[in-house]
C-alpha cells in the first residue's frame, strides 16, 4: 500500500507536468544547446549539474572536484571507498554490512547503525541515497562523479554539512545505436565484466542498458574483503517535443561474498594498559589463527578469563538493492521545469567482522523522494531557482554485535519525513558581476523506537582468571535475544525477568546478566539554511568568487542511558576561490581558501555505556573549525601530454570537545589519549577533554599528481602511459585519540597503466598496477571495549592485471 501510494503520487506529478508541457508546446520554439568542443591541443571542459544547471566545471563558482569516466577507469573505481586516492578532500572507509563512511575535510560520520545519518550527502542520478549501506554497486557506466566540498544546505538540504557526492550515469542518446564491453582480469583472481548498449528506438526515443560484474578473492588472509557483486541499470529517454524530455530508469544490484573484514591494528596490554600498535601485518584477518593468539592474551575482568575464538566464523553477505526513477524536464517560457520522483528499497543480510568483531545484520529499508525545480535561463539581470522537496524513509534494522564476552542485540525502527522548500536568486548588474542569495526551509520529523539488550558473561568468583573455562558467546543465526538464548542454551534464573541466565552445564561461578535499554522517542525540527555569494569574471577565462553558506545535520538518539541523545550539528562556511585558464586553455590554475566554523559537530563511536555494556553513541564536539586551502593545476604543454596536480592543506581541530566517562570500582580506566580528571561535582564520572586535538579523518597535507603521455604509432594506433600519485600525512582515525594506535601514518600510493589502442578508440588493451607501494591504509578504527583491542578494515592492497575493451 505504501509503494502504491508513492507510485500514484509520482504518476500524478509526472502526468500533470506532461500536461503543462503539452499545453505550452505550441508557444515554444526549438531549444538549442551549446557545448565546448574537445580540442585535442587544449584542456577539455567537463559539464556539471552540481547547481541544478548545466555549466562548465571551470565556470561553476563553487568548490568542486570532478572525476570523469577515464579517471574512474584508470583508478579501477568500483566502489566509493576507492575515491580516497582520487579526490584529495575526501576520505572514505568501509565498515560492517557494506557501510561506506564519508568524510570531507574532516567532516562526516561513522554511520555504523541506522540511528545515525551520514554527514555527506550521496546522490545517484539526482536521487539522495539515505543509507550509507546502499551506495555500493553504483559505480558503473558513469559519465562523471562530482564532489562538492563544504556544506550544501541550500540546494541539497539536511545531512550535507561536509558536502555532497553526485554520481552521474551515462544517459541514453537518441539517434545512436551501439555500446561497449570491457573485461578485466588480475591478481586475487579478479574477474570483471561491464558494458552498455544504447539503442535509438525512434527519432524521439532511446534506451540504454548497462551492467557490471565484479569478483575477486579476499584481500585479507581469512578470505574477507572480497567482492562478488553485480548490477544492472535500464533507462528509457523520450523527447516528444523539442521542449520536453522524459527519462524513466530502473536498477537492481546484489552484493555477495564473505563481505567486509578487519585486522587488529592495536591492543592494550592486560594489566599495564600499554598500547601496542600494529602487532600483525595489515593483511591478517580477524579469523586468522595469528589474530586469535592475540585475542587469547587479552583479559576481560568481568568475565574472569582471557579472550578466545572458540569456533570459526562463516562470514557471508547477501545484500539486495533496487529502485525506480522518473524524471521530466520541460523548457517553458518562465524557465526550465524539472521533476524527479524515485522509490528505492534495500534488503541486507550479512555476517561480517568489519567493525572488529562479528556483526550480524538484518535490515530492510525503503525511501521515496520527490523533487521539483524551476530554473530561469542563466542570463539577464534577474535569475532564479525555486524548488520543493519531499523525502520519506522507513528502516527496520536488527543487529547482533558479538564481542565474545558480551552479546549486544539491537532491534531498531526508524522513520523520516522531511519536507523542504528552497530558492536561489542571482542579480547580475553587469555581464561579469553577479550577486547570489539563497535559502532553504526544512521541516523534519523522525521517530525512533527499539530495544538494545546486552548479555554479559560475569565471573562471580574473586581473584584473577577464576573462570578460565567460562563459555563465550556464539554468534546467533538471527539478531534477536531469544535466538541467542535458545541457541546458547541459557536458562533464566531471575524469576522470568530475563535479567540473569546460567548454562546448566557451565562451570561454577559463571552467570550471564542481561540489561535492556528501550528507545521510543520522536525528533521534530524546523531549520533554515542560507547562502550568500558574489562572482566576478575578471576576464572570460578568469573567475573570482566568494561565498558564505550554512548547513545542519540532524540530531538523534543512542542506545545508552549514559549518553541518550545528541544534538544537531551546524556549520557556517566561508569560501574565497578563483578559477583561471591561461595560454589558450592549455593551463588551468584553480585555488580555494576555506574557513568552516562548527557548533556541536557530531562524532560517533562504540563505547561503554557506564554499566559495562556495548553501545554505539554520538558525542557533540562543542566547537570546532576547519580551515585551509586547495590548489589544482592542469597543464597541457603539448598536444599529447597532460599533467595535473592537486594539493590541499587542512587544519581541523576541536576547539571545545569534552565528554564524560563512568568511573568507579567496577569501571575500567578511561581509554583515551586526551587528558582527563574527576568530573567536578560528580563522584562516579571523569571528564575527558579533547579540546585542541585534530579532528578525525583530517590529514594536514594531501597531494595528488598525475601525468598522461600519448605516443602515436603510425596513423592508426596509440600508446598511452598514465601515472597517478597520492600522498597524505598522518591523521587520527580512532575516537580514542591514542597516539600511534588511533592514527594512520603518512602514506603514498602510486598507480600506473599502459594502454595500446586504436586511434578512433574502437578498442583498447591496458595493463595496470595500482598501489605499487602495497600500502594498507585504514580509514576508521573501532575499539572493542571488552577486550581492549582496536580493529579496522584496510583499503585494497597492490593489485595488477589487464583490461580489454571494445566499442561497437
Amino acid at each position: 500500500m505504501r509503494l502504491n501510494r508513492y507510485l500514484f503520487v509520482s504518476i500524478l506529478a509526472t502526468t500533470s507536468l506532461i500536461g503543462v508541457a503539452q499545453a505550452q508546446e505550441a508557444s515554444q520554439g526549438e531549444s538549442s544547446s551549446s557545448s565546448v568542443a574537445d580540442q585535442s591541443d587544449q584542456i577539455a571542459d567537463i559539464i556539471v549539474t552540481a547547481q541544478f544547471r548545466q555549466e562548465s566545471a571551470q565556470s561553476a563558482a563553487i568548490p568542486i572536484s570532478v572525476v570523469d569516466t577515464s579517471a574512474l577507469t584508470r583508478a579501477g573505481v568500483s566502489s566509493a571507498s576507492q575515491l580516497t586516492t582520487i579526490v584529495p578532500a575526501l576520505q572514505v572507509s568501509q565498515g560492517g554490512a557494506g557501510t561506506q563512511a564519508f568524510y570531507l575535510r574532516g567532516v562526516g560520520n561513522t554511520s555504523a547503525t541506522s540511528l545515525v545519518d551520514p554527514g555527506v550527502a550521496f546522490n545517484v542520478d539526482g536521487v539522495y541515497i539515505g543509507r550509507p549501506t546502499s551506495v555500493k554497486n553504483t559505480f558503473f557506466d558513469l559519465e562523471r562523479v562530482e564532489v562538492l566540498k563544504g556544506p550544501q544546505g541550500t540546494l541539497y538540504g539536511r545531512n550535507a554539512t561536509g558536502g555532497a557526492i553526485n554520481v552521474i550515469p551515462v544517459s541514453p542518446k537518441i539517434g545512436e545505436t551501439g555500446g561497449y564491453l570491457t573485461g578485466t582480469v588480475g591478481n586475487y583472481d579478479t574477474v570483471g565484466l561491464s558494458g552498455a548498449v544504447n539503442v535509438g528506438l525512434s527519432d524521439i526515443s532511446a534506451a540504454r542498458v548497462a551492467f557490471t560484474y565484479n569478483e575477486h578473492d579476499g584481500y585479507l588472509s581469512d578470505g574477507t574483503n572480497d567482492e562478488k557483486g553485480y548490477a544492472i541499470r535500464a533507462q528509457l529517454l523520450v523527447e516528444p517535443s523539442p521542449t520536453v524530455k522524459l527519462k524513466l530508469s530502473a536498477d537492481y544490484a546484489h552484493s555477495g561474498g564473505n563481505g567486509t573484514g578487519s585486522v587488529i591494528t592495536g591492543y592494550l596490554t592486560t594489566f599495564g594498559l600499554t598500547p601496542v600498535d600494529d602487532p600483525l601485518p595489515r593483511t591478517v584477518g580477524l579469523q586468522d589463527p595469528r589474530t586469535a593468539a592475540i585475542l587469547q592474551s587479552l583479559y576481560s575482568f568481568p568475565a574472569g578469563r582471557f579472550g578466545d575464538i572458540t569456533s570459526p566464523l562463516d562470514p557471508s553477505t547477501d545484500n539486495h538493492y533496487w529502485g525506480v526513477r522518473a524524471e521530466i524536464n520541460h523548457d517553458s517560457p518562465i524557465g526550465a521545469l524539472t521533476a524527479i520522483a524515485s522509490y528505492r528499497e534495500s534488503s541486507l543480510s550479512s555476517l561480517d567482522t568489519g567493525t572488529g568483531f562479528p556483526s550480524l545484520t538484518r535490515q530492510d529499508d525503503n525511501q521515496f523522494s520527490l523533487e521539483a525545480r524551476l530554473a530561469s535561463p542563466d542570463e539577464g539581470l534577474i535569475r532564479y531557482l525555486l524548488g520543493g522537496y519531499y523525502y520519506t524513509e522507513s528502516i527496520r534494522s536488527d543487529y547482533n554485535f558479538n564481542v565474545a564476552v558480551l552479546s549486544s542485540t539491537q532491534n531498531i525502527r526508524v522513520g523520516t519525513d522531511s519536507l523542504a522548500g528552497f530558492g536561489r536568486l542571482t542579480v547580475a548588474p553587469t555581464d561579469s558581476f553577479r550577486i547570489i542569495g539563497g535559502a532553504r526551509l526544512t521541516h523534519e520529523k523522525k521517530p525512533f523506537s527499539g530495544t538494545n539488550t546486552n548479555i554479559r558473561l560475569v565471573c562471580t568468583l574473586p581473584g584473577i582468571n577464576q573462570c578460565p573455562d567460562a563459555p563465550l558467546f556464539p554468534t546467533p543465526s538471527s539478531p534477536f535475544v531469544r535466538t541467542l538464548v535458545s541457541e546458547f542454551g541459557l536458562v533464566d534464573v531471575s524469576g522470568g525477568t530475563g535479567s540473569v541466565y546460567v548454562l546448566p552445564t557451565g562451570p561454577a561461578g559463571v552467570i550471564y546478566t542481561a540489561a535492556t535499554t528501550t528507545l521510543d522517542e520522536e525528533q521534530s525540527e524546523t531549520r533554515v539554511t542560507w547562502r550568500a555569494g558574489v562572482e566576478y569574471d575578471l576576464t572570460p577565462s578568469n573567475l573570482l568568487y566568494a561565498s558564505v553558506e550554512t548547513g545542519y545535520h540532524a540530531g538523534g538518539f543512542s542506545f545508552s542511558d549514559f549518553i541518550p541523545t545528541f544534538g544537531p550539528e551546524t556549520v557556517t562556511a566561508y569560501t574565497i576561490g578563483t578559477k583561471n585558464s591561461f595560454l589558450g586553455n592549455k593551463l588551468r590554475v584553480n585555488m580555494e581558501f576555506f574557513y568552516w566554523i562548527f557548533k556541536d559537530q557530531q562524532v560517533s563511536h562504540f563505547a561503554d555505556d557506564g554499566l559495562g555494556n556495548l553501545s554505539f553513541v554520538t558525542e557533540n564536539a562543542g566547537k570546532s573549525k576547519n580551515y585551509g586551502f586547495e590548489v589544482n593545476v592542469i597543464a597541457k604543454p603539448a598536444r599529447y601530454t597532460t599533467l595535473n596536480g592537486d594539493i590541499q592543506y587542512l587544519n581541523a581541530k576541536y576547539d571545545e570537545f569534552s565528554y564524560l566517562l563512568p568511573s568507579g570500582p567496577t569501571s575500567p580506566p578511561p581509554v583515551t589519549g586526551c587528558p582527563f580528571a574527576p568530573a567536578p561535582g560528580i563522584s562516579d564520572q571523569v571528564l575527558v577533554n579533547c579540546s585542541g586535538f585534530d579532528a578525525l579523518r583530517s590529514p594536514k597535507w594531501t597531494i595528488n599528481l598525475g601525468a598522461e603521455q600519448v605516443i602515436p604509432v603510425g596513423t592508426t594506433y596509440e600508446l598511452v602511459f598514465n601515472a597517478d600519485f597520492h600522498y597524505q600525512t598522518r591523521n587520527m582515525v580512532g575516537f580514542e585519540m591514542l597516539p600511534g594506535i588511533s592514527e594512520q601514518e603518512a602514506y603514498t600510493t602510486t598507480n600506473a597503466a599502459i594502454t595500446f589502442r586504436h586511434a578512433d578508440a574502437n578498442w583498447a588493451i591496458t595493463a595496470f598496477i595500482r598501489n605499487i607501494e602495497n600500502e594498507h591504509p585504514i580509514g576508521q578504527s573501532f575499539f572493542n571495549n571488552q577486550l581492549s583491542s582496536f580493529a579496522s578494515s584496510p583499503l585494497p592492497p597492490r593489485t595488477y592485471g589487464a583490461t580489454a575493451s571494445i566499442r561497437f
